[in-house]
């Protein structure tokens, strides 16, 4: 393997094999190419030839990385913010932001730019987009954990008034990463109507068309549903 780039096409199309074992050769690949390649050199080839765009093949870089977070500590939390302020000028922002998901096979505890990923986070839980809040809480979930919940004490209250975020696919995130780190209030009680978009709309998903849905038809379609 002389390159990234001629990995290209079985990179945007990772997910399309069936055999895990030609996936797990890819990422073996990709990881000794990797070690043997300078720093300055991979980021060059991964900034040049990857869009951050889900299914560009770069989440899939991304893994192949997270074996060595020591290594690529620095690099992560520079891809957190390119994504993030990508994110914040484009029309469908969730397709940039989705492609580090596979960020989180990092081992937290080794990733030396933890804290600075968690900073960048919280400058998000506020933002007008939709999918920017979402994303952020999301991430969030990954890299406060145990032992570091009491160091963020006060962004976990942030977290939580999440719950009562405008948009619904937040607030239903929000509840499932609280609960995952036991930090969700005793009398906290989910909106019914999230419930039930939950069934019609998946809460995994945020897309620019649902963002603009305007809020009198979700209602439609949610007692349409509701007939049946």
């Amino acid at each position: 393997m002389k390159n990234l780039l001629e990995k290209k096409e079985a990179l945007a199309t990772f997910w399309e094999h069936e055999d895990d074992g030609l996936r797990d050769k890819l990422i073996q690949e990709i990881r000794a190419y990797t070690e043997s390649t300078s720093p300055a050199d991979i980021i060059s080839e991964i900034r040049l030839h990857f869009e951050q765009l889900n299914f560009s093949g770069i989440s899939v870089l991304y893994e192949a990385l997270s074996d060595n977070p020591q290594k690529w500590s620095q690099f992560f939390k520079e891809e957190y913010q390119r994504a993030f302020e990508a994110a914040a000028q484009a029309d469908n922002p969730f397709e940039i932001l989705e492609c580090l998901d596979e960020i989180n096979f990092v081992d937290a505890q080794q990733l030396e730019s933890r804290d600075e990923i968690i900073r960048l986070l919280e400058e998000y839980l506020d933002h007008e987009k939709a999918a920017l809040r979402y994303k952020a809480v999301w991430y969030l979930g990954d890299w406060i954990l145990e032992d570091n919940m009491e160091q963020y004490g006060t962004l976990v209250q942030k977290i939580i008034g999440k719950l009562q975020d405008p948009n619904w696919k937040t607030r239903y995130i929000t509840q499932l990463v609280l609960d995952d780190v036991n930090q969700l209030p005793k009398d906290y009680k989910p909106r019914f109507l999230d419930g039930l978009l939950a069934k019609i709309s998946s809460p995994f998903n945020m897309n620019k068309s649902y963002e603009k849905r305007p809020e009198k038809p979700i209602y439609r379609l949610t007692f349409s549903w509701l007939a049946k």
